[in-house]
């Protein structure tokens, strides 16, 4: 009840034993802090706390979105219609373990008719990928 009355900006009399007192609204200091792994937010007497743990799935899904960025981006650099088919060749340490768990959405979203790995003869364009702990680099080439 008193938290209700606080956040309602109403007064809150309290009786400890002895004469009751009368506190006014302003007589309190509320403050929210974000507990680890949340965010939190108050705002007309209502707070809203956000999970911002990252989970396995969600950190792969969010490099999965990272490396699809920057293979759009080696498509544009490249001056690739938006229709163009494309074959993609992934190379590096983590290239066949990205491709096997990646491939399909890939190719999917690059139009890519296929996705190797190693090198890819008569590459139109060769970037590597930034993807923090991931070594990648992707050789495109445009289908004819």
């Amino acid at each position: 009840m008193l938290v209700e009355h606080v956040l309602a900006k109403r007064s809150v009399t309290l009786d400890l034993g002895g004469d009751p007192e009368t506190l006014a609204p302003e007589d309190f200091l509320l403050d929210a802090t974000d507990r680890g792994g949340f965010a939190t937010s108050v705002e007309n007497g209502l707070l809203v706390a956000l999970e911002t743990a990252l989970d396995p799935e969600l950190i792969e899904e969010g490099r999965l979105r990272e490396a699809l960025r920057q293979l759009q981006d080696a498509r544009k650099k490249a001056q690739f219609a938006v229709s163009d088919r494309i074959q993609l060749a992934l190379s590096g340490a983590d290239a066949a373990a990205f491709a096997a768990k990646h491939g399909e959405t890939i190719a999917r979203e690059l139009l890519a008719e296929s996705v190797t790995i190693g090198d890819l003869a008569e590459a139109d364009i060769i970037e590597p990928l930034d993807l923090g702990d991931i070594e990648l680099t992707a050789a495109l080439k445009k289908v004819a």
